[in-house]
């Protein structure tokens, strides 16, 4: 990690902790919207109904791929930190974080092109069934992501047990959602909150070109200062300074 990474951080922070506001704007545009079409569901609405809702209809998926990318930005962000603590794990959480972007940008385009749909209703044009599938591809894979991302964390020590708890959580959250298709996407806003906050919480990181060095006897001494010590995991824990695990 390079010497700019806590200044990083902070600001991979602010965009993951953004992440429940920012689905909450969404949430209530789509809340909004749907109040004002008399359906509760998007399949069942006509084409009159849809007449009376189009822009609120635009705004929301605009809302929805905004959060998306956003978070996307955050994770790709933080990927680049932990890419030489845990190689493999970021480079699989990048590839994640791009299809979902991939698939929010044709979630967003098909649900526009659905605006003029001439079925009978709207479940039954082909853009909009087609952006059901660009949707769950979308959440699927941001959920990938969040699981590699929060390993990385662990792995590289950067936020051991934040990262341990986020990549079970998002685990669960998404073979759920695999089994059920009924996980709403904006729980896992919870998730990167969590993320963000341990990120914006560390304080300070390891050069990448300072090699770890034994902390024992004498270093012990000057690190901790003249209160006996057995261990590393001692030293790092009355230390703060010296420890890498902040999460």
């Amino acid at each position: 990690m390079d010497t700019e990474a806590p200044s990083r951080l902070s600001r991979i922070g602010w965009l993951l902790a953004l992440s429940p506001a920012l689905s909450l704007v969404w949430v209530t545009a789509v809340v909004t919207t749907m109040s004002r079409s008399g359906v509760d569901q998007a399949a069942d609405l006509t084409q009159g109904q849809m007449d009376a809702i189009r822009v609120g209809w635009a705004v929301q998926w605009v809302l929805y791929a905004v959060v998306v990318i956003v978070i996307s930005a955050g994770l790709a962000e933080l990927n680049r930190v932990l890419r030489r603590q845990a190689a493999g794990l970021a480079v699989a959480s990048q590839i994640a974080v791009v299809v979902s972007v991939l698939a929010v940008v044709a979630v967003l385009a098909l649900r526009l092109a659905a605006i003029g749909f001439s079925e009978a209703h709207l479940g039954d044009n082909d853009a909009y069934t087609r952006s059901l599938a660009a949707s769950y591809v979308c959440t699927w894979a941001a959920a990938v992501a969040t699981v590699s991302t929060s390993l990385a964390l662990r792995t590289s020590g950067l936020l051991r047990r934040t990262g341990s708890i986020v990549a079970v959580l998002s685990a669960v959250f998404l073979a759920l959602d695999v089994a059920t298709l009924a996980v709403p996407p904006w729980l896992f806003a919870f998730l990167w909150l969590a993320i963000g906050v341990g990120c914006y919480a560390v304080e300070g990181l390891p050069r990448r070109d300072e090699p770890e060095a034994s902390v024992t006897g004498l270093d012990v001494a000057v690190l901790c200062g003249s209160r006996p010590v057995r261990s590393r995991r001692d030293c790092r824990w009355r230390c703060p300074r010296s420890g890498r695990g902040a999460g």
